[in-house]
């Protein structure tokens, strides 16, 4: 068996292919784009599929967790209502910019999904649009690299407790897994600053 290799954008590479999408599909280009500055899961934004084909068995089975995607009429003038794992619905902080880019995608319409696209199509599409960025790796990057570049970067910048808030993980081992690759110093500088947190 095995393992199964991932793939760590940089911020350059996120950029090329945000790059890419915009110069091809404005939807696919504001997708990518919420599904970055929002740290959203796929299935958050698009929904998930209410059932999957077990192939070995070949028959179909409900898939879990299902989920409803971006609702139109979840989206106020400063975030949107977000409804994630284990039926869950938080209320996501969104730059004033990007909530008019939403607003303007989606026109006339008042409520349902932002966008009328599947989870399968998302991933067909992060591979391309990786592909003509040059990313040397691009059958590895899928749309939760997206989720694990911000995630990261969060950490970074204001530490695991943040990142943890902002990525809606129900537990800190979670969000502990996306610093698991960072280099030792990094990640020692990440924990202090939790730990100065704490101790205030």
């Amino acid at each position: 068996m095995s393992l199964k290799r991932e793939i760590n954008l940089s911020p350059e590479q996120v950029k090329a292919i945000l790059s890419e999408a915009k110069a091809v599909s404005s939807r696919d280009h504001l997708l990518l784009k919420t599904m970055t500055v929002g740290d959203f899961r796929v299935g958050e934004v698009v929904g998930s599929a209410a059932r999957r084909w077990i192939k070995a068995e070949k028959r179909w089975e409900p898939a879990e967790p299902n989920l409803p995607g971006l609702q139109i009429q979840d989206l106020h003038d400063d975030g949107i209502w977000v409804k994630g794992k284990g039926s869950t619905q938080k209320y996501q902080p969104l730059p004033k910019v990007l909530v008019d880019e939403l607003r303007a995608f989606t026109g006339d319409r008042k409520e349902g999904r932002i966008f009328e696209i599947s989870e399968s199509r998302v991933e067909q599409m992060t591979r391309f649009y990786a592909k003509r960025a040059g990313v040397i790796d691009w059958k590895l990057v899928h749309p939760h690299r997206f989720r694990h570049f911000t995630t990261t970067q969060i950490a970074r910048k204001h530490g695991v407790l943040a990142a943890r808030d902002i990525a809606r993980h129900a537990n800190i081992s979670t969000t502990n897994r996306y610093i698991a690759e960072l280099p030792e110093d990094e990640k020692r500088r990440i924990i202090q600053a939790q730990e100065d947190l704490i101790s205030v």
